[in-house]
């Protein structure tokens, strides 16, 4: 049996030592990882971190937060589970949102900033009634006329965009009225022609363009005290022109 010197067996005692205390130092830095890492999952999914309030601002007619609680965004839940693209998404279907922005803050606050479509006009189909925007969207059915009347053969239900040119324009002429003006004012779609009506009196549009600055010129008109029964042709809005109603004849 060979004898080991002394100083060679310290030696090798040491290096042992040393790699046993490397091998306690990283599993104790795992242990601690790991433990850092479930308080992290823990802390992050329990009610300290969750959501404490979820708030609207510019919500008048729309509803935000029951479009955010429709994809789990209510008080409660973790803030990190808060999907801001589903929340957006949710917040679209709701026809009187024009835009929309969410602002997520920890520990637990949800702000949604909606921005609304504004009801130009009341369109109808004869027996059901609808506000509209500017923008040709309907908004929701409503329980009557309220304000300028756009007359129509088909009704889309709300959060549909009524795209079609003459409709668009005939929503674009109303909503660029004077209140007081528009507020007597019915526009009949018929086909592509617009039939116009503004208390007794009749307008003549012509094709749907340029219908704000046809708009502007019929009420400049109608301030210069335009008779009852005349019709205002503003078909050429740079040459409007006033036809007054057939006075009937008298014989002595």
């Amino acid at each position: 049996m060979t004898a080991v010197e002394p100083k060679i067996a310290e030696r090798r005692s040491r290096v042992t030592e040393e790699r046993a205390r490397r091998r306690v130092r990283w599993l104790v830095l795992v242990i601690a990882v790991v433990a850092l890492g479930a308080i992290g999952f823990w802390l992050v999914k329990s009610p300290v971190l969750s959501i404490r309030e979820v708030q609207a601002v510019g919500a008048v007619r729309s509803a935000p937060i029951h479009a955010a609680a429709a994809v789990g965004v209510v008080a409660g839940v973790p803030t990190i589970s808060v999907d801001e693209g589903a929340v957006l998404d949710a917040l679209r279907s709701d026809p009187w949102i024009e835009s929309a922005s969410v602002d997520v803050s920890w520990p637990g606050k949800v702000v949604i900033h909606v921005t609304e479509h504004v009801a130009a006009a009341t369109v109808t189909d004869g027996s059901t009634w609808a506000a509209i925007a500017s923008g040709g969207e309907v908004l929701e059915i409503v329980d009557g006329s309220s304000g300028p009347v756009i007359e129509v053969t088909s009704l889309p239900p709300p959060g549909t965009v009524m795209g079609a040119g003459v409709v668009t324009g005939a929503v674009t002429f109303v909503a660029a009225l004077e209140s007081e003006v528009a507020a007597t004012t019915t526009v009949v779609v018929a086909g592509n022609a617009l039939h116009v009506s503004i208390g007794d009196r009749t307008v003549r549009l012509g094709r749907p363009v340029l219908m704000a600055e046809k708009a502007a010129v019929v009420t400049a008109l109608l301030e210069t005290g335009v008779p009852a029964g005349a019709t205002i042709d503003v078909t050429a809005p740079s040459h409007p022109a006033v036809l007054l109603a057939a006075q009937p004849s008298t014989s002595g």
